[in-house]
C-alpha cells in the first residue's frame, strides 16, 4: 500500500518536473534572428563597398526589408551609410533579387514565406547600378565566411 503522502508528492513532482521541462525547451525556441537571405545579401554589399569607393568597415546600417514578389522573386532591400575616403557618411542602397525555388506550397513555406526563395541572389543592384554576374560571383565568394 502506498502512503497518500507518497502519492501527492509523487504527483507534484511529475507535474513540476514536467513543467521545467517544457519550459527549458520553449525557451530555447528563442525569436528567430535575421534571415539568411537578408545577411547574405549585408554581407555581398559590404563586399562591393570598396569597389566604389566607400569603406565596409565604417558604415550604419538603415533598413532591411524582404518583399517576397510571389512566384516572380524575392526582394531583399538594403539601406546603408558608409564611410568615403574622407570619412563622410554617403547613403547607399542595393537589393539583392532572390528566385523562386520551391516546387508547391508546404507547411514549411506557410510558416516561412522566404523558405520559399532560393539562399543566394540571381541578381543585385547599387545605387541603381546592376552589378554584372561575373562581379556578382566574386563578390559571393568574397562574402563566404572564413574558417
Amino acid at each position: 500500500m502506498v502512503h497518500p503522502l507518497w502519492r501527492f508528492l509523487n504527483h507534484y513532482l511529475v507535474t513540476g518536473l514536467g513543467l521545467c521541462l517544457v519550459v527549458c525547451l520553449v525557451s530555447a525556441c528563442g525569436p528567430a534572428g535575421e534571415d539568411v537571405r537578408v545577411s547574405y545579401c549585408k554581407r555581398l554589399l559590404l563586399a562591393q563597398l570598396p569597389s566604389v569607393g566607400l569603406s565596409a568597415t565604417g558604415h550604419r546600417w538603415i533598413a532591411a526589408d524582404a518583399d517576397p514578389r510571389g512566384y516572380e522573386h524575392l526582394r531583399v532591400a538594403l539601406r546603408l551609410e558608409a564611410a568615403d575616403a574622407q570619412g563622410a557618411m554617403t547613403p547607399v542602397h542595393a537589393v539583392c533579387f532572390y528566385d523562386y525555388n520551391a516546387v508547391e506550397d508546404t507547411a514549411m513555406t506557410l510558416a516561412d514565406p522566404l523558405a520559399a526563395y532560393s539562399t543566394s541572389p540571381s541578381r543585385m543592384t547599387v545605387n541603381g547600378q546592376e552589378i554584372s554576374r561575373a562581379r556578382l560571383a566574386r563578390a559571393k565568394l568574397d562574402a563566404l565566411p572564413r574558417p
